[in-house]
């Protein structure tokens, strides 16, 4: 599907999104079905999400530093 492809500071702040959106919901799923790392859902979906959310906010920040040269 063309035009589905997000580039530039818009790719970094949805990477940041996304990542804040999966570690929301892996708490509140570890809240309630009780928290196991090795193998639940919840802990599997908090630690994906802030690794999203922490490469997406290091470059959106290189990003603006640079003003949009590592884009």
């Amino acid at each position: 599907m063309p035009g589905v492809i997000i580039r530039g500071r818009a790719a970094w702040v949805a990477g940041l999104v996304f990542g804040l959106i999966l570690v929301i919901i892996g708490v509140v799923i570890g809240s309630v079905k009780g928290w196991a790392w090795s193998s639940g859902l919840g802990g599997w979906l908090v630690g994906v999400g802030a690794a999203f959310a922490v490469f997406g906010g290091i470059f959106l920040i290189m990003s603006i530093a640079t003003k949009g040269q590592t884009d």
